[in-house]
């Protein structure tokens, strides 16, 4: 009987391929710690491939956009790696209207504002304060101001976005993972 060379040895690969392609989780956490770093560039370079839109406190204080404590580029994180797939994702619930873009409907409200002198400056400076802190102020003025509804514009500024680079990367660790290197 005539027998196919080497077709042994490659039932032998395809089944070894099989079986670690019904288990991926090993080679999907080394590609999901390699996004989450990929992430933390998108937060250092403030947008990538496409820079964000500077945010208004930014440009005031001169810091970074989406990083005024950290919060934000901490929470990104893999919450779940299963055989097939990677869950990327934010627990805190200002994250979606950064990632996404968002329109906030403020309702009319009053605030209560608070003047006093600084030290430093002379100048004066306006605080909003809350009602039980006007009512514990024994002296100084506190003014109540109404304000209109009004609508706040968030531009999206994608943290969570995967590079070309990243996809490629992915796809060798992939192939790798299935080869048994």
């Amino acid at each position: 009987m005539n027998e196919i060379k080497g077709l042994n040895e490659l039932n032998v690969t395809l089944g070894q391929m099989l079986s670690r392609a019904a288990n991926m989780k090993p080679a999907l956490m080394e590609i999901a710690l390699m996004q989450v770093s990929s992430f933390e560039q998108n937060f250092r370079e403030e947008g990538r491939p496409d820079k964000w839109k500077q945010s208004k406190r930014a440009k005031r204080e001169g810091g970074q956009t989406l990083q005024k404590s950290g919060r934000l580029k901490k929470s990104v994180m893999i919450p779940e790696v299963t055989e097939i797939s990677i869950i990327y994702g934010s627990n805190l619930p200002y994250a979606p209207p950064h990632q996404f873009g968002a329109v906030i409907k403020r309702n009319p409200q009053t605030l209560l504002l608070k003047r006093t002198e600084d030290k430093k400056t002379g100048n004066e400076k306006v605080r909003f304060i809350s009602r039980a802190a006007a009512q514990r102020r024994k002296r100084g003025a506190v003014e109540f101001r109404r304000t209109g509804s009004y609508e706040i514009v968030m531009p999206a500024r994608p943290y969570i976005v995967f590079q070309p680079e990243d996809t490629q990367r992915a796809g060798i660790i992939l192939g790798d993972w299935l080869i048994g290197k």
